[in-house]
């Protein structure tokens, strides 16, 4: 089960340059970018971005919150960020556990 697909060594090893060639532009960039020297670049772009998103929620505020707790600043995001977190939760410890995991024998017999 221990294939070149999934082992970590396949993951982090950089595409050789004939393998680059057959992508298509977009799958070359995508590529040459997922370097872990490039993750920290992107964690700051991407914690750049929310902060952005962050801020111009709390500058323009609903005009006519529906809520009483929607007229608040950064209501939404928390919100979000609190369901999003419940939702993860919720799907590792109980759907998949429970509905997802099959037995160690299970493809045994087909």
């Amino acid at each position: 089960m221990n294939d070149d697909h999934h082992s970590k060594d396949a993951l982090a090893a950089p595409a050789s340059q004939a393998d680059l060639d057959s992508l298509s532009p977009l799958g070359r960039w995508l590529e040459e970018n997922r370097a872990p020297v490039r993750a920290a670049a992107w964690k700051k772009a991407l914690l750049a971005v929310l902060a952005a998103l962050a801020l111009v929620n709390f500058l323009l505020r609903p005009s006519e919150p529906h809520f009483g707790l929607d007229a608040w600043p950064l209501f939404w995001p928390a919100f979000g960020l609190a369901v999003g977190a419940v939702m993860v939760w919720l799907v590792k410890k109980v759907i998949q556990p429970y509905f997802l995991v099959q037995p160690e024998d299970y493809y045994d017999d087909l």
